[in-house]
This record gives C-alpha cells, sequence and structure tokens, in this order.
C-alpha cells in the first residue's frame, strides 16, 4: 500500500522518515496529525505492520485522531472495524477510556490519555501529540521508549509553549546533539511553500491567486497578533524570566560567615545633622 497522493511534500517526508525517533516543530493546522493518522492506517492495514497508540493533552483532540483515521480508512481502502470507546485496563489496574479501530490483519490503532503508565509495555508506534502541551512530558516519554527495544517508532509533535516547556527543552537537546532523534520543522511559511494554502482552496472551493494566499496569510497573521511567532513560526515565546523553586536554591545553600556591622551609639543623629547642614 503506498503513500497517499493527497498529502503535501512535508507530510510525505515525514512519513518517508523511517527513524527511530522523530520530533516535528510545526505551525498550527498544517495537517501534521493528518499526515500520522494516514501512515497509522497504511502500517496497521497490512500484514506484518504495526499497532500504533497514539495520546495527546484531552480527549477532543484524541476523538479527532481518531476520525482522521477513520477517513484515511476509507481513502486507502483498508477494512476496518470501528469502536467508538472502550475500556481497558492500564498496569495499575485502573480503568481508561481509549478509542480503537482494528483491522483485519490483526493490528489496531488506539487513541488513548496521556498518563505515562498508559504507554508502557506496548509495541509497533507511539505519537505523542500536541505534546508541549502534556502533562509530565518526560515521565510520558520515559515510559515509551522500551517499544524501541523490539523495532518500534515513537513520534512526538507539537506547536510551541514557551521556551520553558519541556517539549522545546527535549528540541534544544536534540539540536545539541544529547538526543538522537530527526528534527523535522515546519513554520507557517514552509507549508504555503508546500501549497497548504492551494490544498486549503481546494477543499474549501475558493479560487486560489498568489493575491489571495498574501491576503490569506496576512489577515492570519494579524488574527493572531503577539501569539503568530510561537503559533505559526515556530519561535517560543519567552516568560520574562525562570522561577527557581524552593529546593533548588536550599540545594545550593552553603555554609558562608555572616559579617555584622553595628553603628555606633548616635550615629543616626549625626546622619540626620549633616543632611540638614547640606
Amino acid at each position: 500500500m503506498g503513500m497517499p497522493a493527497a498529502l503535501l511534500p512535508y507530510q510525505r517526508r515525514w512519513i518517508a522518515d523511517r527513524s527511530p525517533v522523530r520530533i516535528w516543530e510545526k505551525s498550527r493546522r498544517i495537517g501534521a496529525s493528518w499526515a500520522c493518522a494516514a501512515q497509522s492506517v497504511i502500517e496497521a492495514a497490512q500484514r506484518g505492520g504495526n499497532d500504533t497508540w497514539y495520546t495527546s493533552y484531552n480527549k477532543e483532540t484524541t476523538a479527532e485522531f481518531v476520525r482522521d483515521c477513520a477517513h484515511w480508512t476509507e481513502v486507502v481502502n483498508a477494512a476496518a472495524e470501528l469502536f467508538e470507546e472502550t475500556i481497558v485496563d492500564d498496569e495499575t489496574g485502573e480503568e481508561i477510556l481509549t478509542y480503537v479501530i482494528r483491522f483485519p490483519s490483526g493490528n489496531k490503532i488506539t487513541a488513548l490519555s496521556s498518563k505515562p503508565t498508559n504507554l508502557r509495555n506496548r509495541r509497533g508506534r507511539i505519537i505523542i501529540d500536541e505534546a508541549a502541551f502534556v502533562p509530565d512530558l518526560r515521565e510520558t516519554m520515559k515510559a515509551e521508549m522500551d517499544v524501541l527495544m523490539w523495532g518500534g517508532n515513537v513520534d512526538i509533535l507539537s506547536t510551541h509553549n514557551g521556551v520553558d516547556s519541556e517539549y522545546n527543552h527535549i528540541l534544544t537537546e536534540c539540536r545539541e546533539g544529547r538526543r538522537d532523534y530527526s528534527i523535522h520543522r515546519t513554520t507557517i511559511g514552509d507549508a504555503i511553500a508546500d501549497g497548504l494554502f492551494k490544498r486549503i482552496c481546494f477543499v474549501n472551493h475558493w479560487l486560489w491567486s498568489p493575491e489571495a494566499e498574501e491576503v490569506w496569510l496576512e489577515n492570519l497573521l494579524r488574527h493572531y497578533g503577539d501569539d503568530a511567532d510561537e503559533e505559526l513560526w515556530c519561535v517560543p515565546r519567552r516568560s520574562g524570566g525562570t522561577f527557581l523553586p524552593r529546593d533548588l536554591l536550599e540545594d545550593r545553600v552553603i555554609d558562608a560567615p555572616v559579617f555584622r556591622f553595628e553603628a555606633p551609639a548616635g550615629f543616626a543623629k549625626r546622619m540626620d545633622d549633616s543632611r540638614q547642614r547640606e
């Protein structure tokens, strides 16, 4: 089963990347999750393919991914059974709500919450969507990395959520060579250059032109205002300062001598008299 032609070049580059761990720094609403859904269906529909485990920070995003997968099963003509909701037990015995699509190949796509224990002891591909907004991202990633031992894959994709987010710290570690992850970066400008606005026009039955594209982008930037750099151009906003927790400060307190100066009697009165003479 080949790669659908409906995907834009940056989406196709993402799917073609076979790296064990991929991280996608992206603009809003450019179809990154859409591409992940396409790849999940293609892989799950094949004998010998992979399961996909998808997680994000809220139920609505999770449900949208499942709808995207359901659409792709029709596009690529893959037989599947869609279960809107089901209950599974995590490793602590707690019941969690999930969405599952099963394929005749024996593989499945499961979308579930971002609780770290939910991703332990899985096989196939794990997707963390909007990772910058996932609570306790490092714990979530730590829980999922065992999937790599048996040839699985991990995908991390998100818009930014400030320079101090765990997602941005992880990206920085990748760029400094401390993590061997494959990095993809798609700003709104990159997406437009690859045909995003043309696709939007096609879907909405608009007439495309360079002038219309320019006006559309200008309006988009105006609507986002001060948030445009972070939301569209992949530039995380600065917080204006960094909070240092009490335990971090206490760990670095040293036992240093304290010197005190005590003024002699009448010092304050002499200072007042001096100011009056001035």
